[in-house]
């Protein structure tokens, strides 16, 4: 490859790296405006300090052929190392009512979804200082791969979107809100709150495709 070709490449990567950047921060620059109006939908999780959470079982979960299909599928595959699985807050449950004279296999339900959190050592000069491979430090959060499927959208055309929420008094942690229209409803998680590493070669992922939104970053080290 000629210099030239090489300087175009990488100018290419800078390029996408920036744009991938810059959709970031204008995801984390609506967070504080959201904040005041989903203040009242706020005061209405059963927020908990852990980040495991037991499922809403007032809800019914997408029981769909579709949807279980999609779940086995990734389930099969298995976690990767340092990752085990977590499940969502309780959101209060939608009225069937808000969609009038639709088919049953169309009523408000949960989607279903296949989500796992990344934990690891953080070998800081304090960690490193303290302690070793036969006394590790306590593990932290690195990252979160979300994989939600809604294989039945009424409206094909629509992209799942997510958002993030602050979390009054718990400035650690926020709120994923995850948002595909009917028939489903949203799908909230806690988790923790700081800065994601935007770039493709260390693991982030965002896409729908073929009813499966994907959705996968780490936190910046």
């Amino acid at each position: 490859m000629s210099q030239r070709e090489e300087g175009v490449t990488q100018e290419a990567e800078r390029t996408a790296k920036a744009d991938l950047e810059g959709k970031f921060k204008a995801m984390q620059a609506q967070v504080s405006s959201q904040e005041e109006q989903k203040k009242e939908g706020m005061a209405s999780l059963n927020i908990s300090k852990n980040i495991r959470f037991a499922q809403n079982e007032s809800s019914q979960q997408d029981d769909s052929a579709q949807a279980l299909q999609m779940y086995n599928h990734l389930k099969a595959k298995g976690l990767g190392q340092d990752e085990q699985e977590f499940v969502d807050l309780p959101l209060p449950q939608q009225e069937a009512s808000l969609y009038p004279g639709v088919d049953d296999r169309f009523r408000p339900r949960k989607p279903r979804y296949f989500n796992s959190v990344k934990t690891g050592f953080e070998w800081n000069k304090y960690n490193q200082t303290h302690y070793d491979a036969d006394n590790p430090p306590p593990k932290v959060v690195q990252g979160y791969k979300f994989n939600v499927f809604y294989p039945d959208l009424l409206n094909k055309m629509l992209t799942p979107q997510f958002y993030l929420e602050n979390i009054p008094d718990q400035p650690e942690t926020v709120i994923i809100t995850f948002k595909a229209g009917a028939p489903y409803e949203d799908l909230a998680f806690k988790i923790i709150n700081k800065e994601w590493d935007v770039s493709e070669k260390h693991g982030f992922k965002t896409v729908f495709d073929k009813g499966v939104l994907q959705l996968h970053f780490n936190f910046k080290r």
